[in-house]
């Protein structure tokens, strides 16, 4: 909301509006003191939110303005980019953190937290056989299915990577994608011995021969990352057994 979008009022009220929208938080402590209706309090947290002035916001609550359907519609924020304090403030003042309400307000799908991680990358971690629908909700407000979500699936310690892997072939995602750390998705699976997933990524047209310059395996092809792999577990016999599984199949879709 602009100002423009405001009945007219009283000058103190104009100016409360303009140092909301400023983020003029000296302004707003002397208009907050002279006292200011509800009214004017919620039109206020409405452009400090669509304006995404999370500090604004946090005076303004504090000082009574009402949470209401009219405020958390500016949730949407400056340009489709919201500050993450100023949702962590209506969240910590009681709205709904459910991810449909959220993204119903405008939040972003494809914003990255702190740590770098994709939204889609979270709902990914959690998804199972029983229940992809966070991972679909994402998808439905316009998060990006990335490649490098095959590298998210196919890791050591992930005991859902068949399922995962096979859901990703599902939405499309090309299984000979790269990525400059580990190559193609196959790279990381005959890497990490998971036989099923090697299988499921041939079956949709894995390149066995594959070669992708990258940091783990430089130049090899999957059958020279499994054949490296089996010089250094000579002493662990589940994995050589996974090594040869891997590279029979390697070979049979070579042909």
């Amino acid at each position: 909301m602009s100002l423009d979008d405001m009945e007219p009022g009283a000058p103190s009220e104009m100016a409360f509006y303009s140092a909301c929208i400023d983020g003029d938080l000296r302004k707003i402590g002397k208009l907050l003191a002279s006292g200011l209706p509800t009214r004017t309090l919620e039109h206020g947290l409405s452009l400090a939110t669509g304006a995404a002035n999370p500090d604004v916001v946090a005076a303004l609550f504090d000082a009574g303005a009402p949470m209401t359907a009219f405020a958390i519609d500016a949730l949407g924020g400056k340009d489709g980019e919201q500050h993450p304090d100023v949702v962590r403030h209506y969240l910590d003042r009681g709205l709904n953190p459910n991810p449909r309400e959220l993204l119903l307000r405008g939040a972003d799908p494809n914003r990255r937290g702190p740590k770098k991680v994709a939204p889609l990358a979270t709902a990914l971690e959690i998804a199972c056989k029983d229940d992809t629908s966070l991972f679909d909700l994402f998808v439905e407000y316009g998060a990006n299915i990335e490649p490098s979500l095959f590298f998210q699936a196919i890791r050591p310690r992930e005991v859902d990577g068949e399922f995962k892997t096979k859901f990703l072939l599902g939405k499309g995602l090309n299984p000979n994608t790269t990525s400059p750390e580990w190559g193609t998705p196959l790279h990381c699976a005959v890497y990490i011995a998971k036989e099923g997933i090697v299988k499921i990524l041939l079956d949709a047209g894995a390149d066995p021969a594959a070669r992708s310059k990258c940091r783990q395996f430089g130049d090899k092809s999957p059958s020279e990352v499994a054949e490296t792999r089996m010089k250094y577990t000579t002493n662990v016999p589940d994995l050589q057994a996974s090594f040869l599984t891997i590279l029979e199949l390697l070979q049979t879709y070579q042909r």
